[in-house]
Parts: C-alpha cells; sequence; structure tokens
C-alpha cells in the first residue's frame, strides 16, 4: 500500500510540548468559578472539540461532587457553556506563546516532503484559536497542506472521522491540488456554527447517528 498523505494534531504533537496551552486555560478557567481540577482530570479527555473537554470534565464524580460542595446544586449544561466562555477567552491568549513547532517536527516535515507526501492536520481547536496557531507555526516554518477544527464539521469534533475528508470529497488532500492554509467550511443553511453551546445542535447535520464502521 502506497502512502500519500500524513495527518497530524496539533497541540501536544507538532506545536505546544506538553499541551500547556490548553491544560493552563482548563485550570484557570475551572477555577474562576470555585472548581480545582487536577492535572491528570485535564489531561484524560484532551483532543475533544472544547466545549465537549468541559462537558467531559464536569461529568467525573470528583469534579461533579465538588461543583455540588461549592455551588449548592447540581452542575447544569449553562455551567459547562459559562466555564467554556472563559476558557476559551484564556486559550486566545495564551495559543500566541504556545505555538512554536516541537523539537524535530521541522525535520519530519522536511523528510515528509522529500517522500512526496501530502500534510494534513486537524485539531479541537476552533477556528478563531487556529487563526491565531498556524499564523505563528509558520514563522518557524510549519505549513501543513490544510487544517480543519470541528467548526468546519458542523461541530462534529473527535472522536468522530469528519474532520478527516475521504476521497470524493473537495476538500480531500488526495486526488487533488494542495490546498495551502486552513480547509473549507462546510456550507449548512444559515452558515457556519460559531456558539459556546456546542451540543446545540440541529439535528441531520452530518452524521447524528452512530460512527461507521471501520473507523
Amino acid at each position: 500500500m502506497k502512502l500519500e498523505a500524513v495527518i497530524l494534531d496539533w497541540a501536544g504533537t507538532t506545536v505546544d510540548f506538553g499541551c500547556f496551552a490548553p491544560v493552563q486555560a482548563f485550570l484557570d478557567g475551572f477555577a474562576a468559578f470555585g472548581i480545582h481540577p487536577t492535572l491528570e482530570e485535564v489531561l484524560a479527555p484532551m483532543g475533544l472539540l472544547k466545549w465537549d473537554h468541559i462537558h467531559t470534565m464536569m461529568q467525573m464524580p470528583r469534579i461533579s461532587a465538588e461543583w455540588e460542595a461549592v455551588h449548592g446544586r447540581p452542575w447544569t449544561r449553562e455551567d459547562v457553556d459559562a466555564i467554556y466562555q472563559g476558557t476559551e477567552a484564556l486559550l486566545l491568549g495564551a495559543v500566541t506563546r504556545y505555538s512554536t513547532p516541537k523539537p524535530y517536527v521541522l525535520d519530519a516535515v522536511a523528510e515528509l516532503r522529500r517522500r512526496g507526501l501530502k500534510l494534513g492536520s486537524s485539531t479541537g481547536f476552533t477556528d478563531s484559536m487556529m487563526e491565531i496557531v498556524t499564523a505563528e507555526a509558520a514563522k518557524a516554518g510549519y505549513r501543513p497542506d490544510c487544517w480543519f477544527t470541528p467548526d468546519s464539521t458542523g461541530g462534529k469534533g473527535r472522536p468522530y472521522p469528519y474532520m478527516i475528508p475521504q476521497p470524493g470529497d473537495p476538500r480531500c488532500l488526495l486526488g487533488g491540488r494542495r490546498r495551502q492554509g486552513r480547509g473549507h467550511r462546510l456550507g449548512y443553511p444559515g452558515g457556519a456554527e460559531r456558539r459556546p453551546a456546542h451540543h446545540r445542535r440541529p439535528r441531520g447535520q452530518l452524521g447524528d447517528g452512530p460512527l461507521p464502521r471501520g473507523v
């Protein structure tokens, strides 16, 4: 089987050794509401859409119990929205400082290019965050052919596979011209979804059912 492309993550894989930007943002975002997660609790859902990451943390028994102890009631989805809004603002302020390619990334990318491979990327960051990250990474020489965020797929981030376009999709790296910079957004009625409450997704958009077999 001949390889044609490699798809890489961003934070913790190609930039931001240790995922310091999102880790600190989650710690500070929860602390603003009197909740103090452990490093292990923050790292466990890493890679998910940021709203889903916070939602997953809120369901952890220790954090749920701490929330009730601090606020005198169970947490709600509106609380997840509020933490997300604060965390997103913190992340936007932090990603500039943590967008330098990790050691040996540029060497590895140069070797992939030498072998004729195309380079795609996906992330749990939002489009607004990636506008900053990609610009800073490009200054240091890291420029993948395209990037996709959950904003490009109607809020369907990981573990869904939709940030990896398949052959036949015009956004796919295979069988088409190289696309520099950002990936194309999907044209949903009413425009792209940009809201803190990413769980409010209209039904019928890009895979509401179970993941396809083999993914």
